[in-house]
């Protein structure tokens, strides 16, 4: 394998906003999606004002309150549908880096939120991988939970590192706009950080 690996973040990189914000409010029912708020206040409280408990805990526990119980294809369809809403929001500066379908670079996505509603979108516009935080499927179902660690921090690097087994022997360059991308950012030869200021699509 050769070629420059191109990794991109999604949120806040490649679109503005959070995906995992987003995705609900287009896939479920409002009675659906107003439930898993109520639910999730208690998590959101111990997380974001009082720090007691870790950002993967928190995101598995709203995880869990939204999608607990519902059909995988259902969803999946729902992220086909959502490449709409994903493309208005399009950060055009960095989708623009992608490289053409003709060269031996190899454009990968990696990203925190699960990748059932990422894979679509990233089809479409041709990537040629999708690194994230996956789904629990049982039978068909949704179980709630993660069946891999969030893909967050340092779990970037060592996903990246088990896709690409030469990754050391790779040019890399890397996108990204948050704490947790500095380890992916460190990484690369060319790292680029996307300030929230160019975050307009």
């Amino acid at each position: 394998m050769s070629g420059k690996i191109k990794a991109y973040d999604f949120d806040g990189t490649l679109i503005a906003g959070d995906s995992f914000i987003l995705f609900p409010i287009h896939a479920l029912s409002p009675v659906r999606l107003v439930c898993a708020i109520l639910k999730s206040i208690p998590t959101l409280i111990k997380w974001k004002l009082l720090g007691l408990i870790d950002a993967s805990i928190a995101k598995e526990k709203i995880f869990f309150n939204l999608y607990h119980g519902l059909p995988f294809d259902r969803m999946r369809q729902k992220a086909e549908s959502f490449i709409n809403i994903l493309d208005r929001r399009i950060i055009t500066s960095v989708i623009d880096t992608l490289p053409p379908a003709d060269t031996a670079d190899t454009s990968v996505i990696v990203s925190a939120s699960p990748s059932f509603w990422i894979l679509p979108w990233a089809k479409h516009h041709g990537f040629d991988d999708v690194i994230a935080t996956e789904a629990e499927i049982k039978d068909g179902i949704l179980t709630g939970r993660f069946s891999t660690p969030n893909c967050k921090g340092e779990e970037k690097v060592r996903r990246l590192q088990m896709r690409f087994p030469d990754l050391e022997s790779r040019s890399i360059e890397a996108w990204g706009d948050s704490i947790d991308d500095i380890p992916m950012l460190g990484l690369a030869e060319t790292p680029h950080f996307v300030l929230k200021a160019n975050q307009q699509g």
